[in-house]
């Protein structure tokens, strides 16, 4: 199983997520109406992250306003659940959502943006750059290998890994996601060798020994590393092609 298939066929299902700025049936206005006292939390979910942005975006996120969106979207929008125009707000979708976003709202041991962080928001989301899928591919399997010098990074991106292969509401969206064509074990699976891989001496005995390198200061790793995560360059970008698109 490679990446780059998972990439290519993400860009393509997400393309239904255009479809937030198209008003089409009147029940749609109860739901607006449901999320309105809301809107600094829903544009965390549809406003990429920039260098611009993400402190002030982090600290929306930490409100107990957006912790309890991110926590009760049934009870606080139950017509938008399974209203097909707001998908991106299905419990399964803002739980990954959330996860994500505390991942990237993580700041390395020098105050510095984690190494998958920096990409998304250098890279990923920087509509200028235009990366091809390879260069996403490889800059991401870089990112990868650097978070491991950071122990708050790698505890972070682990913790993330965790919540992707436990939460039951994730594992169901993705299973039924066209962007994976993965069932629901496999997607676990996926998840699980991730979570390992952050928790294994191999990365973790990496932590302290110097400061990660990151994308924006034109980092280069070691061209002779065979290390590939599947996860790490599959999950983490299931938002940042996402943002893409917009």
């Amino acid at each position: 199983m490679k990446f780059s298939t998972h990439l290519l066929t993400l860009v393509a299902a997400t393309t239904a997520v255009l479809s937030y700025n198209i008003p089409v049936k009147r029940e749609d206005d109860k739901c607006e109406s449901e999320i309105k006292d809301y809107k600094p939390c829903v544009d965390l979910i549809l406003v990429p992250f920039s260098s611009e942005n993400i402190n002030a975006s982090c600290k929306t996120l930490a409100t107990e306003q957006c912790q309890k969106f991110f926590t009760d979207i049934e009870e606080i929008a139950p017509s938008c659940i399974d209203n097909k125009k707001y998908d991106y707000l299905s419990k399964g979708y803002v739980k990954q959502y959330a996860a994500q976003n505390k991942y990237m709202c993580v700041m390395d041991e020098n105050n510095k943006l984690c190494p998958i962080t920096d990409l998304n928001i250098n890279l990923i989301f920087n509509k200028n750059a235009k990366p091809s899928v390879s260069e996403i591919n490889n800059q991401s399997d870089k990112a990868s290998e650097e978070t491991c010098y950071s122990k708050k990074c790698t505890d972070a991106l682990a913790e993330y890994y965790k919540t992707l292969s436990e939460d039951e509401d994730i594992i169901k969206m993705m299973a039924k996601s066209k962007a994976y064509n993965l069932n629901a074990d496999d997607f676990k699976k996926d998840a699980q060798d991730s979570y390992k891989f952050f928790t294994n001496s191999d990365c973790t005995k990496k932590a302290g020994t110097r400061a990660p390198k990151v994308y924006s200061e034109n980092a280069s790793t070691s061209e002779a590393s065979n290390i590939y995560v599947k996860m790490s360059s599959m999950a983490m970008l299931t938002l940042s092609v996402l943002y893409l698109l917009y």
